[in-house]
């Protein structure tokens, strides 16, 4: 089971880890700090700032020793990849041109003129009101459809047996 972990041993374990490699970032060297006490079957610490905490400590002691820590260097850029060169857009002849080579036709789109936002807003009306207005048309034949139903159920009823 594992055991609680002091603060003695937590400082301990963070200058162990900086000075095995004193070039480590803070996130590398809570990593290894944590993968350390989980070695040693130790709990990590109540709150997760103890392991912050003891790490400026160490920090701090340290820099009295052998001065600031050096800053990491940052990770290099990646290598440029070659691009392509750039491929001039083809006019509308020429296209045409490559597509009848192809023997491939295209469809072509008729110009539509720009729509106003508000006509658009009247058209998107519109059809939510021929809409509204099918959705009544199907209810008032259910409603007929059903009324006719029980009125020819009651004729049936009140006519006599034979």
């Amino acid at each position: 089971m594992p055991r609680r972990v002091e603060w003695r041993q937590l400082c301990a374990i963070a200058k162990d880890m900086i000075e095995r490699d004193p070039h480590a970032d803070d996130s590398t060297w809570c990593e290894a700090i944590k993968r350390r006490l989980v070695q040693l079957h130790l709990d990590y610490p109540s709150t997760p700032h103890d392991i912050t905490a003891a790490m400026r400590a160490v920090e701090r002691a340290l820099a009295k020793l052998w001065g600031p820590r050096p800053a990491p260097t940052p990770p290099s850029a990646p290598p440029l990849q070659e691009q392509a060169p750039a491929i001039a857009p083809l006019s509308r002849e020429e296209a045409t041109a490559i597509l009848a080579e192809l023997a491939v036709t295209v469809p072509t789109m008729p110009r539509v003129r720009a729509m106003s936002p508000r006509e658009a807003d009247r058209r998107r009306a519109r059809r939510v009101y021929a809409q509204a207005l099918l959705e009544q048309v199907r209810r008032c034949e259910e409603a007929e459809v059903a009324a006719t139903r029980a009125e020819a159920e009651d004729v049936l009823a009140e006519a006599p047996t034979p």
